[in-house]
């Protein structure tokens, strides 16, 4: 009985031994297949310039969460298929009846401020973005911290009532302003670069046949500039 005792005890010690290098090795195989399903964020790679991008999420000046989830949100981003960003990118791209198509996309807009707000999260809460259609597979998205003022009213007859108010004056620079390129290889959208400088202060471009009549404080991204004005 001491010998079977002896027996199932030994037996019991090899048993847990091998139990236990076996969860060892096993966690140490790297990254399960779940794990490797997850999305990839762009903020764990280092495109060129992407260290000089602040990052204060407590102040809501997030620039790389901005841009992350631009290009990579699951459901709202560039690389989401049919998602908000899209749809607005591509209704701003072709126009209407009444108005040419725009080559930008603003978070100042007034009839997408506050769904691209809410979209792109409280880390970026006191950033605005600019995203300029360079073409079908290169876009520059600009982002600042600078406030750039109050916009004005139309009346219903699509006349400016209230005069837009910009902290930074109309033909003056606005700075700092980063500027990322993003381009698309093969489908999928990727930040490749980003730059400082700065760019003219300008009325943003509506999507409507008087581009400038709600005088929505912007600027001109075809003025951007690296470095900082003279």
């Amino acid at each position: 009985m001491k010998r079977l005792s002896a027996l199932l005890l030994l037996l019991s010690l090899v048993f847990s031994v091998g139990g236990v290098y076996a969860t060892w090795n096993y966690a140490n195989l790297g990254p399960t297949l779940s794990s490797l399903e997850m999305p990839v964020r762009l903020g764990e790679f280092n495109w060129a310039g992407s260290g000089d991008l602040p990052t204060d999420s407590e102040i809501g000046e997030d620039h790389i969460s901005l841009i992350e989830n631009i290009v990579s949100h699951t459901e709202h981003g560039l690389n989401a298929k049919g998602s908000y960003l899209n749809e607005q990118i591509a209704a701003r791209k072709k126009g209407s009846l009444t108005w040419q198509g725009r080559d930008t996309l603003g978070s100042m807009a007034v009839t997408q401020s506050e769904e691209l707000t809410d979209i792109f999260g409280l880390a970026a809460s006191n950033l605005t973005f600019l995203i300029q259609f360079v073409s079908d597979t290169e876009y520059y998205v600009f982002t600042t911290s600078v406030y750039l003022g109050e916009r004005g009213a139309i009346n219903i007859w699509g006349n400016n009532s209230k005069p837009g108010n910009p902290t930074v004056p109309i033909g003056e620079a606005v700075h700092p302003i980063y500027r990322t390129r993003l381009q698309k290889t093969n489908g999928t959208w990727a930040a490749v670069e980003t730059v400082k400088g700065y760019a003219t202060s300008a009325w943003y471009e509506e999507s409507r046949r008087n581009a400038t009549a709600t005088q929505i404080p912007s600027f001109d991204p075809d003025t951007f500039k690296e470095g900082t004005p003279s």
